[in-house]
């Protein structure tokens, strides 16, 4: 009787697992309701503050003002922070 009540459909085992599940849907909740607050903002930034939107717009789109002149620069390569290996040479003594 008692396995049942901890394991059984509608159980002990049932009610832990819904609860830990309502505590994560409401931690998502609360994530996108601070997402959507933050996407609300700039929305009514872009729509009220011309300067919102052209930042952007000239940084992706590459996009200057007279007279100005836009520096592209290539993307930075990741640097390995491993010593560089000497090359293995054949036919030398080994030390």
């Amino acid at each position: 009787m008692a396995a049942l009540i901890i394991w059984g459909k509608g159980g002990v085992m049932d009610f832990v697992k819904a609860r830990r599940e309502i505590h994560d849907l409401q931690t998502q909740i609360q994530t996108l309701q601070q997402e959507n607050n933050a996407l609300k903002t700039e929305i009514h930034q872009l729509k009220t503050d011309p300067k919102a939107y052209e930042r952007p717009a000239r940084n992706q789109l590459f996009l200057k003002k007279p007279g100005e002149i836009i520096l592209r620069l290539p993307p930075e390569k990741e640097k390995s922070n491993s010593p560089v290996e000497e090359p293995d040479v054949k036919g030398g003594r080994s030390p």
